[in-house]
């Protein structure tokens, strides 16, 4: 089951990054393709597009983690899996009601993806200790590194080549992107004892 786990998540991870790189690239030209048209106006498109990628963080880990709901399910770990869920619902609320009066839209995407990242972290740790406990995360740790390197390379390319991209979304980008690839990082040098070349083994 352990090695069924790790593949799923690795794939996941994978995919996920495809589909995070196709929205940095396209996504402007998509919402304008599709709606830019009568009433709605370039700067609607500018600004549907800033929304899916503040929230782009958060559909991207939700993604991941599902799998590893469903593992901490078939583990009959259901415990862990409400514990997420509840956390997940209480922060993410929490957030929505400071956010959304300040930031309108763009707040409640925000607070979707904090949340996000949060419970993806507690997902990960839980799977550490039940379902993958002695298990090898390698296939993982590699996907992670090449995901993270397309999405940011993507990134500066979407940056360079202007893709309806303002300086608050790029902001925003960024700072969810840090905190992702932060709790990853931290979460897996933790797990190898601090070192680099560990986790790059």
């Amino acid at each position: 089951m352990q090695r069924g786990v790790v593949k799923a998540l690795s794939m996941s991870i994978l995919l996920v990054a495809a589909v995070c790189v196709g929205g940095l690239l396209v996504g402007h030209t998509v919402i304008q393709l599709a709606f830019q048209r009568g009433a709605f106006l370039p700067s609607d498109t500018r600004a549907v597009y800033l929304i899916v990628l503040v929230a782009l963080t958060g559909f991207a880990l939700d993604a991941v983690s599902s799998i590893g709901s469903q593992a901490l399910a078939a583990n009959h770990r259901n415990d862990l899996s409400v514990i997420t869920g509840i956390v997940r619902a209480i922060l993410r609320c929490a957030l929505i009601i400071a956010l959304a009066a300040p930031f309108g839209v763009l707040g409640v995407a925000a607070a979707w993806s904090v949340s996000s990242v949060v419970c993806f972290g507690l997902n990960m740790v839980f799977m550490r200790r039940t379902v993958l406990s002695g298990a090898n995360w390698r296939p993982v740790r590699h996907a992670a590194l090449v995901a993270g390197t397309a999405v940011g390379v993507a990134g500066i390319c979407a940056l360079l080549f202007d893709q309806g991209h303002t300086a608050v979304g790029f902001a925003v980008l960024g700072s969810m992107g840090t905190i992702a690839a932060g709790t990853a990082t931290v979460f897996l040098l933790r797990r190898t004892g601090g070192s680099v070349s560990g986790w790059l083994q």
